[in-house]
């Protein structure tokens, strides 16, 4: 099934976070991405990849890492598709559409709402008009970046991004939760594949101060993995590299998706680009009752305390 994939996509177009080498390179480490079929009169007509693991004695299919959601119109057909692989727990995000959302209610899976935050129409909006909808606190910190000679830097490695993102949350008390070699696995394929690229605002003296990466296909590009140094956020290095990400996605894909967040602070912060907030939707279905009763408990836990 997973060659009669593959060769599809080499004759059809897939999102990104659809690719077999998008597959291959999130799953480097020893870990198993499998798909799921629908056709009709021999022919695939949709399709989810999605992580397979054994944890706990149990077969779990799940959201594979760096891969926001699934892209895609499912079929009538496709929850019994996903019976059919006699998991113990099953969850992904989708698109959201009034379809999707149907076709899988209707057949016991837990549909909830998650939000991204998107810039749409990018091929056909102005770049100014774009920049207008900024508030005026992205504007002035871009400004005082511009002011200070800030500079772009594309020639920043895979590594040195790895680095800095590590040092970043690092300065937050944070730990990065990938191994150098996934996170650089991953983007390497993508730059090769020419579906990802690395932007840094570095200062006049030439100091780092912000990178992003970004991947994208003709539909969308992911505001990915961000990184900035905390001690320079009065740099205005951040929201300056974000527009100049912006500028990037304009010419090679329609929307910029800021890959969501849940977190209040950080929804702000989005929105204060112009984006507006879009739904998308995880979809679970846990099918052994001894693992539903410990994820119930450990729901009513967490609300309860």
């Amino acid at each position: 099934m997973k060659e009669e994939y593959i060769e599809y996509c080499r004759t059809h177009e897939v999102p990104i976070f659809m690719q077999p080498w998008w597959l291959d390179a999130v799953c480097c480490e020893g870990k198993e991405w499998r798909i799921i079929l629908s056709k009709k009169n021999g022919e695939i007509v949709c399709a989810l990849p999605y992580l397979y693991r054994k944890k706990w004695g149990i077969d779990i299919g799940m959201q594979l890492q760096f891969t926001q959601l699934i892209n895609a119109s499912f079929t009538d057909d496709f929850p019994s598709l996903i019976d059919n692989e006699k998991l113990a727990w099953f969850f992904q995000n989708i698109s959201a559409d009034d379809k999707n959302a149907d076709i899988f209610k209707n057949e016991s899976f837990v549909v909830k709402n998650r939000f991204t935050y998107r810039i749409n129409d990018l091929k056909t909006t102005d770049i100014m008009d774009i920049y207008a909808r900024f508030s005026q606190n992205k504007k002035r910190q871009i400004d005082k970046a511009e002011n200070a000679e800030m500079r772009l830097d594309e020639t920043l490695s895979t590594e040195e991004l790895y680095q800095f993102h590590k040092a970043t949350l690092k300065q937050r008390r944070a730990k990065i939760f990938y191994s150098k070699k996934l996170f650089c696995t991953m983007c390497n394929a993508a730059i090769d594949h020419e579906q990802g690229k690395i932007l840094a605002a570095r200062s006049k003296e030439g100091d780092l101060l912000a990178a992003v990466l970004l991947v994208l296909d003709k539909q969308f590009c992911y505001y990915l993995v961000p990184a900035f140094d905390k001690e320079k956020a009065k740099s205005g290095a951040s929201a300056w590299l974000t527009f100049e990400a912006i500028k990037f996605a304009k010419n090679h894909s329609n929307i910029f998706d800021f890959e969501g967040s849940m977190i209040g602070a950080i929804a702000k912060n989005y929105k204060q680009f112009g984006s507006v907030m879009c739904t998308y939707y995880r979809i679970e279905k846990v099918y052994n009752p001894l693992l539903r009763k410990v994820l119930n408990l450990h729901k009513f836990l967490k609300h309860k305390f």
